[in-house]
């Protein structure tokens, strides 16, 4: 049976409320999990969306339990156990699960991460199956962890950087179509009226300008594009005055 997450609340011995959320197969099982924890009063809500890739953080955040619980002389099997047990992500909790079926079956813990073939990376696995022929486990997941959380900084970085880059060369080309679709066609006004010959460069951003306009037309988005550079001119002469 599929395993389901539950958002629960209920008293403790102490008549405390208390509220989180558990992964069961039911409602009964998630209920009788929580009368264990010396739990009363429970009410129990099931959360119908979908289950979630595993975010990169919560695959750091994990790694680094794993390198604490091993450093506490806890064995790995065990440690694994009351991972999964107080995983809330649905699909990281599957996982887990899957990981210990297989060290059951008598897989080393990297060949068990290397048989699931997701979320971890195949150099991850590699560095795993050093840490378990040298007995530094604890400290290799520890290392991919902060690793992880590095490359997910700079990665964040480079967006802030990039950020700002990309609006300007929005803003340009906005502009610049702007310019294609309404100024130049009013240029080309100009010089028809005074019967003079188009230069050829205008002729060029004429033939652009009725290419873009046809085009926009046509995907009806003319008259949206209008609209906005009208908002902005607007907004730009009230900051201006």
């Amino acid at each position: 049976m599929a395993k389901k997450l539950f958002y629960y609340q209920g008293q403790n011995s102490l008549k405390q409320m208390q509220r989180g959320s558990i992964i069961a197969e039911s409602a009964q099982q998630a209920q009788f999990q929580l009368m264990n924890r010396g739990l009363t009063n429970i009410k129990l809500k099931q959360n119908w969306q979908l289950s979630s890739k595993p975010k990169n953080t919560e695959i750091s955040a994990l790694l680094n339990q794993l390198s604490t619980l091993l450093q506490s002389a806890i064995p790995l099997k065990s440690s694994l156990q009351i991972l999964q047990q107080n995983c809330t992500q649905l699909a990281l909790n599957t996982w887990l699960e899957q990981i210990l079926k297989s060290i059951e079956s008598g897989l080393a813990f990297s060949q068990s991460i290397e048989q699931q073939g997701k979320y971890i990376t195949r150099q991850e696995i590699q560095l795993i199956q050093v840490g378990e022929m040298t007995g530094k486990l604890a400290t290799v997941c520890s290392k991919i962890a902060a690793h992880r959380q590095q490359s997910l900084t700079l990665q964040r970085k480079l967006q802030k950087i990039m950020l700002y880059p990309s609006m300007v060369l929005g803003i340009s080309l906005l502009l610049t179509l702007g310019l294609l679709l309404f100024i130049v066609p009013q240029f080309a006004e100009m010089y028809q009226g005074n019967h003079t010959e188009l230069p050829a460069l205008t002729s060029v951003l004429l033939s652009t300008s009725n290419f873009l306009k046809k085009t926009s037309e046509s995907y009806y988005f003319y008259d949206d594009i209008r609209s906005v550079l009208s908002a902005k001119i607007k907004t730009f002469h009230t900051l201006s005055s």
